[in-house]
């Protein structure tokens, strides 16, 4: 029980630190037009289709 508390809180952390990430690069996305010419969306394949988009970076 006590390892499935930990991975419970592990996997909330997980999501919570996903979700800041994403937020700081929408907000770089939308505030800085820059930022558009360095990323470049990627296809998806047969692995990836549960994605809406997938983006990366070209730095």
């Amino acid at each position: 029980i006590m390892s499935s508390v930990l991975l419970r809180e592990f996997l909330y952390e997980l999501c919570v630190s996903s979700e800041k990430a994403a937020c700081i690069a929408r907000h770089i996305r939308f505030m800085h037009s820059d930022f558009n010419s360095m990323i470049q969306e990627k296809k998806l394949d047969a692995n990836h289709q549960h994605l809406t988009a997938d983006y990366k970076t070209l730095a």
